[in-house]
């Protein structure tokens, strides 16, 4: 006979051992693109730490910059402007001048990505 397993069971349980933070604070979203290919393929599922509102260490970020949503890495350089990477080097990075970090809206902190291979 086969098991059916709960794909929100499993990933509950997942993420309680794998994220260690609480699971209220949680947002799941999807990928969506390929700008940050490796790290995060189309299609994966995020896990998203809600609590992160303002960069605080260089990390993938889930933002708003520009109008647009965007899923990348942001990296503090020495002349104080924020770099919005993508880890796709067909993607230039984008830089963030001191005076306009007030306009970039982080909405959290991706703490892991679940992916599914198709066969």
């Amino acid at each position: 006979s086969t098991e059916v397993v709960s794909y929100v069971d499993v990933a509950e349980e997942w993420a309680r051992q794998n994220l260690r933070v609480p699971l209220d604070v949680i947002r799941v979203v999807t990928a969506r693109g390929d700008s940050m290919l490796g790290a995060i393929n189309d299609g994966d599922v995020l896990f998203v730490d809600s609590r992160v509102n303002y960069f605080d260490a260089d990390a993938i970020y889930v933002l708003n910059w520009q109008g647009r949503p965007l899923v990348k890495r942001l990296q503090l350089r020495r002349d104080g402007t924020l770099q919005i990477r993508s880890d796709n080097a067909a993607y230039e990075p984008e830089i963030v001048p001191p005076g306009e970090i007030d306009q970039l809206h982080i909405s959290g902190r991706v703490l892991a990505a679940w992916g599914l291979k198709r066969f």
